[in-house]
Parts: structure tokens; sequence; C-alpha cells
């Protein structure tokens, strides 16, 4: 299963460039249909979203510009449930090319599920098992060392894993995957840096390694479409990190 990641990784996957604007002042209330992310662009990669006619999200593609590597990952739902989820990755290097899978089956009781995680690549296999707590909106809430902070609008506030802590400060607009039904949980547990555009939009985001005493932060402003939703982002963290990324959507 994944972990957290320093903010700079957790954003090198999304490709921002951005600026702000009075929208800030904006209740950030859709009045104009809705909207579901289907591109992110940078100089570096291109991360493509596909969804079923009930918004639901059945699969990302990334790859870098460069060819040598390719992520896609596919969600398979029954029954209005999210049952099971297949992540590939190829990489290209050394005159190789290398690939792992991890296959996630997922199951349900009460306000749990259970999450089998079977990893095989060129290198290694194993399987792992984990149960999380969810609430009834597809919330994350604790499980296998994690628990999960939010505000009153159902914002990620504070996530913290073991000795890895992030926490997180928001916009008032729309969230890039507000209008997605794929549930939170499996945003974090698979694809996991997009958990925090549900609601509102991550302006700060802070990660602490107790253990090793790290420290990291990574700011981000954004330019916003008439309905709120952010069209281009800029991330500038520590060590004069910054990335920079175009969003596009599909209407409905």
């Amino acid at each position: 299963m994944k972990k957290i990641l320093l903010s700079a990784l957790i954003f090198s996957t999304l490709a921002f460039v951005s600026c702000n604007d009075s929208d800030d002042n904006n209740t950030g209330v859709d009045t104009s249909g809705i909207y579901l992310p289907t591109k992110f662009e940078s100089e570096e990669n291109v991360q493509t979203f596909v969804y079923d006619s009930e918004n639901r999200l059945i699969e990302s593609k990334d790859i870098e510009d460069d060819g040598s590597r390719t992520n896609i990952v596919t969600f398979v739902y029954t029954n209005g449930q999210l049952v099971s989820a297949k992540e590939v990755t190829t990489e290209v290097g050394n005159d190789q090319t290398y690939v792992s899978t991890e296959d996630y089956t997922f199951t349900y009781q009460n306000n749990e599920v259970t999450v089998v995680n079977v990893y095989t690549s060129n290198w290694s296999n194993s399987t792992q098992t984990s149960v999380y707590t969810i609430d009834s909106n597809g919330k994350l809430q604790s499980g296998n060392g994690l628990t999960v902070t939010y505000d009153s609008k159902g914002n990620v506030t504070k996530l913290v894993e073991d000795d890895f802590e992030n926490t997180y400060t928001y916009d008032n607009q729309n969230g890039m995957f507000k209008n997605v039904n794929t549930p939170q949980w499996a945003f974090y547990l698979v694809l996991e840096e997009f958990h925090i555009f549900d609601i509102n939009n991550v302006t700060k985001l802070t990660y602490k390694d107790s253990e090793d005493a790290e420290e990291d932060f990574s700011n981000i402003s954004y330019q916003y479409n008439s309905a709120n939703y952010p069209v281009k982002m800029n991330v500038i963290g520590s060590e004069n990190f910054s990335n920079s990324i175009t969003i596009e959507y599909l209407k409905k």
C-alpha cells in the first residue's frame, strides 16, 4: 500500500501554472453544470481521466513526456460499489522494460472496507490485506496506522500515518473532483494525491516526518473558470521547488 509522500512528490504528477484573482471572494457554488476533470498537462507529463455514465472514474492514465514511464489505473464497480482496481506501471530504462502491477479487491462490512492488494513485478511479489474505517459518504476515517481529520465542509485537514503527518488548508472554490462519484477513500488508497480535491482545493500543504525530523511544505495558487473550478494551478515548495499544470474538464 502506498505511503504519504513529500509534498513536492505529491504534486509532481499534477502539472500547474497559475495565479490567483478576485475569485477568492466567490462562494464556490457551481450553477453552470457538472464539471469532470479529464486532462492535467505539464511540461513533464500528461494525465487523463475517463468516466462512466454515473460520473465514476473508470480510468486514469499518466504518461511521461519522454515515454519513459506510463501508469494506468482502472476501476470496476458492481451494484453501485467499487469492487476492484488495477494499477499497471511500465518503465523503460537501461535497455530494459520494468512492469509492476497492483491488483486491489474491496469488500465491505458495516462501516469497514477490507482491501487486498496483490503486487507483482519483474523483481518481487507480495500480498497485503488492510482494513479501513469509512463513513456513510465514503470518507476515509482510520485504519492500518492511519487517522484522518476533517473540517466542517468535509475537507481533509490532517492526515497522519505512522511517523508521517500532512496538514492542509483550502480555498472556497469547487474542488477539481467535486462531481466525481468514486469514493474519496479509494482516491487516497489507489491514486493517493487526489483525495484532497473533492470538496475545495488545497492552498497549503505541510509535511512532517517525526522519525527523521524532516519538514516540507507547498503553497498552491489557482486560476478558476467562470464556474469556479481550477483551470490553472501553481505549486511552490521549499528548496525552490515549483510545478505548473493546466486542467481541462468535461462539462455535462
